[in-house]
């Protein structure tokens, strides 16, 4: 028995010392809590990123939905690939019939005006297939409510009224609008939209006067 105390006693004394210096020592989470802690800047506030336009897509949607909630059903759904088929052809060619007819009719003594309103016929047509493609907004109140010009009488009043639609066609074939077509800018849609209805107003009162002047020379 004696010599299974004697072992037992060095493992007694070693149990006691490793208490002691544990009872000695901080606790790790007493210790912790006296150290400083470090300072966090607070995370930067991000702002609200800006809210993308919409596309030609989204707003041509949005105006079916609009004409739904005011209870004209929208026409048939154009398939995207044709929509944009006819813009780019109603683009191009909104240029090439006024050039052809400004170069005629502005080298004329007194211009062919069967052929003058065949061509704003044309004109018109496309530009108001372009407004409906392009889903623009409608003008504004104090656009559409201009004063109506007088009707010209002559080769003079016509150019005039020629040199008057150019200006308007210009403006919108030069429109930011086409040169991304995937993103519908607020403000140059709005622009594009008082540059069309321009467009399709002269060139109806124009193709009017053409056609009263063109009966006039046969008579």
């Amino acid at each position: 028995m004696k010599p299974q105390h004697a072992a037992a006693l060095p493992a007694a004394v070693a149990c006691a010392a490793l208490l002691s210096l544990a009872l000695s020592a901080p606790p790790a989470a007493n210790a912790q809590a006296r150290e400083p802690q470090p300072h966090h800047a607070p995370a930067p506030v991000r702002p609200d990123p800006i809210p993308r336009a919409p596309s030609i897509r989204e707003r041509q949607m949005m105006m079916d939905e609009l004409r739904r909630e005011m209870g004209k059903e929208p026409g048939p759904r154009k398939s995207e690939e044709l929509r944009m088929s006819e813009i780019a052809e109603d683009y191009r060619d909104l240029q090439q019939v006024n050039n052809k007819m400004m170069a005629s009719a502005m080298r004329a003594a007194e211009p062919d005006y069967k052929m003058v309103a065949g061509s704003l016929a044309d004109i018109r047509r496309r530009a108001e297939r372009l407004r409906e493609n392009l889903a623009l907004p409608a003008p504004g109140e104090k656009d559409e409510k201009r004063p109506e010009p007088k009707p010209f009488e002559d080769a003079k009043g016509m150019k005039a009224a020629l040199l008057a639609l150019d200006r308007s066609i210009m403006s919108f074939v030069r429109s930011p609008l086409f040169k991304n077509t995937d993103v519908l800018d607020a403000e140059a849609a709005a622009r594009a939209s008082r540059d069309l209805a321009d467009v399709i107003e002269r060139s109806r009162l124009a193709s009017k006067d053409a056609e009263r002047l063109a009966k006039k020379e046969k008579d």
